[in-house]
């Protein structure tokens, strides 16, 4: 097994858990002089890593940059308490449970209307053909944008200064700014007067003073976004995987929905939709008799903790019954995910429907999955099934019975 080069592409590998393992093992905590940066693989190290914001920042900083310090003024995961809690915690209110079930019937008849799309070809390449456009319009309902409002946004989410995270921040935000003035522009003068957009565009009020500008909100909501556009499609991509490796699996957890928690949770340790994350020093910090320097490149692998034996025993078992499951695939502390419920939403609607609708349904074992070509991003791109196809949309089925 080799150690690491200057950049490794998990999904690239051929046995991507395998080295994650071996390096775990052998290279707990790893330094790669070529990009200087630190690598983390084990559960409590990546953890620390999470949690402990006031010793780890999300973003790295430069200094002398005032231009790049105030764009990240606006950037959630960069933000520090307490301007951080000015943001989150108004917003976070519409992204609780109760806060998103109005919206289970409108996922609902998304998923619907991707399934009469695709039930009448026998085949799928299920990551483009219903993962990505699901949560696409599950995005578009939450925000309240229109269709075409949606694919002008997705022509710059797909921007490859966006996705690809070696570029330098400066060159990536360039692209954001342009981004922030589309929702300037277009999206927020058609807003109706509450819902989460009139919360950002209204958090200053009531006498406070860290409102944020038209352009801070528009920067607010492409990472909102951004931090989504990868790990809810993986999700529903790996839950359907995992379902063909595990056959008994789909039928126990359509005849027992209350079992839909416990497998969405192993389905996000088992196969995590973030390989891991960045994070720089803030101060000097020791790890493992390692001493870090102030303003080090961490990565914390979260794909590689969430299989550390330490914790999970049988780590490398998908077991939907697993009694402790403190996986880290949505984060941990103050950072962790905004829009986990709403994942989950997605989720726990849109599976038992795949599940019923698409009869005999099987992966093309004659081509391998293909992955994102990304250290960050654990993202499904190809995953070709057949099923038995059925001709008439489900509507037209109740209407004629």
């Amino acid at each position: 097994m080799e150690e690491m080069g200057t950049r490794v592409l998990p999904g690239q590998l051929k046995d991507p858990y395998g080295w994650l393992q071996y390096m775990r093992e052998q290279h707990p905590l790893y330094y790669e002089p070529a990009t200087q940066t630190w690598h983390a693989f084990c559960y409590h190290d990546v953890a620390f890593i999470l949690t402990k914001h006031e010793v780890f920042s999300t973003f790295p900083r430069k200094k002398d940059n005032e231009d790049m310090e105030a764009f990240l003024q606006a950037v959630l995961v960069a933000l520090e308490p307490p301007r951080h809690g000015w943001y989150r915690y108004p917003v976070s209110r519409h992204f609780t449970v109760q806060a998103l079930a109005p919206l289970a019937e409108k996922f609902r008849t998304i998923t619907q209307e991707l399934l009469d799309q695709i039930r009448p070809r026998g085949e799928t390449n299920f990551p483009l053909d219903f993962s990505y456009p699901l949560h696409e319009r599950a995005v578009m309902a939450l925000f309240n944008l229109s269709q075409a409002q949606y694919c002008k946004l997705k022509t710059w989410l797909e921007h490859p200064l966006i996705l690809d995270v070696t570029r330098p921040p400066e060159e990536r935000f360039v692209v954001m700014e342009e981004v922030a003035r589309f929702f300037q522009d277009e999206v927020f003068p058609n807003q109706p007067s509450e819902g989460l957009i009139h919360e950002l565009l209204t958090v200053g009020e009531n006498g406070r003073h860290h409102n944020l500008n038209d352009i801070e909100t528009a920067i607010f909501l492409v990472t909102l976004i951004l931090g989504a556009i990868e790990t809810t499609p993986s999700m529903l991509s790996h839950a359907v995987y995992l379902c063909d490796e595990y056959p008994n699996i789909k039928a126990e957890i359509l005849h027992t929905p209350e079992l839909m928690k416990s497998f969405l949770d192993e389905v996000l340790r088992f196969r995590s939709p973030l390989w891991g994350v960045r994070r720089q020093a803030k101060t000097d910090i020791v790890i493992r008799d390692q001493h870090i320097p102030a303003n080090s490149n961490i990565f914390a692998w979260i794909a590689s903790a969430n299989h550390d034996a330490e914790v999970f025993s049988h780590p490398d078992r998908f077991d939907i019954h697993r009694q402790h499951n403190p996986h880290l695939s949505f984060g941990r502390g103050i950072h962790w995910c905004l829009g986990a419920h709403m994942a989950r939403l997605e989720a726990s609607i849109a599976l038992p429907m795949v599940f019923e609708q698409l009869p005999e349904l099987r992966r093309d074992r004659t081509v391998p999955p293909e992955y994102l070509a990304s250290d960050q991003f654990c993202s499904l791109l190809k995953l070709p099934f057949h099923f038995s196809p059925v001709s008439q949309p489900l509507y037209e089925e109740i209407n004629n019975n």
